[in-house]
């Protein structure tokens, strides 16, 4: 075991520094961002927890030009009903699967109803992810989302197998309990610095 020499950091201890603006008003700022061919109005992604983000927060997400990923703990017949009705009302929504045979058959199904979807697991640095998204590629998908990592490594992995869309951060959250019961994690923004 070795231990890293980075100083990890959290975004609580840090920051900005105040700079100069030629704008009149907070209206003026343009925070609108492309994830692959997901164009959002405010760049925020709810958590696709089972707590967090069902049909509901999904839709709530979407009408305020944001994102939700559906969480994959409901029956694939529930979440493709879900994404079904999110597309009837156009709305953008994306399912998470884990790297199981059975995911695989769920993400037959949402492809049907969607040409994005979300790779989830605690440690995405691994060969099962990355096949897994192989496979999601070959079936066409246009946004695949995969994690989660906190290394270069890992995303140049993901990007190699696919990927074109990354989750980082392990175990950095308060409410995350992947640093509680793996031990492992690392702060989020020496993360999303690397």
């Amino acid at each position: 075991m070795s231990i890293s020499p980075l100083d990890g950091l959290t975004f609580d201890d840090v920051l900005l520094i105040p700079q100069y603006s030629d704008l009149t008003s907070r209206s003026q700022t343009d925070i609108s961002t492309r994830l692959g061919t997901i164009d959002l109005k405010i760049p925020i992604i709810s958590a696709n927890m089972d707590t967090i983000t069902d049909f509901h927060m999904a839709k709530a997400m979407a009408q305020e030009g944001c994102l939700g990923i559906l969480h994959r703990y409901s029956h694939a017949s529930f979440i493709a009903e879900d994404l079904q009705q999110l597309m009837n009302e156009k709305h953008v929504a994306v399912p998470s699967i884990g790297v199981l045979p059975e995911d695989y058959d769920k993400a037959v199904t949402y492809r049907e109803y969607t040409d994005s979807i979300c790779v989830d697991v605690a440690h995405g640095d691994s060969a099962l992810v990355c096949a897994m998204v192989t496979s999601l590629v070959k079936l066409g998908y246009k946004n695949i989302i995969a994690g989660n990592v906190v290394t270069d490594n890992a995303v140049k992995r993901l990007v190699a197998a696919g990927a074109n869309i990354i989750k980082v951060g392990v175990g950095p959250g308060s409410v995350c309990t992947t640093r509680i019961v793996t031990g492992h994690g690392f702060p989020q923004l020496t993360a999303v610095e690397q």
